[in-house]
């Protein structure tokens, strides 16, 4: 069983891919919202704006979902590889996806 089961919602936020899909093999449309819900904070401090805005605005990018998860400010320079942010990705999300 994966964290949070008992507190699991079924409610997915989106991530951002677009006509970029084919760079981000593997990167899900969407992850668990209780994934990112405990990063709100790094949300707002990154984009100014609630999980909730940014999900019904679309999402955030790879990159941009990353840094969120894992608390970090997201500067536009010096990016990883798409294959480091996806590795990274799935680290953070699989989890909540069992």
């Amino acid at each position: 069983m994966g964290i949070n089961d008992g507190q699991r919602t079924g409610r997915r936020f989106p991530v951002l891919l677009r006509e970029q899909r084919s760079i981000w093999p593997g990167v899900p449309d969407s992850i668990p919202w209780e994934a990112i819900s405990p990063h709100e904070h790094q949300a707002r401090a990154n984009h100014g704006q609630s999980l909730e805005m940014l999900a019904q605005r679309g999402g955030l990018s790879p990159y941009e979902l990353l840094a969120v998860l894992r608390d970090h400010v997201f500067w536009r320079c010096n990016l990883p590889e798409p294959a480091t942010v996806i590795t990274k990705l799935r680290e953070q999300i699989e989890p909540f996806e069992q």
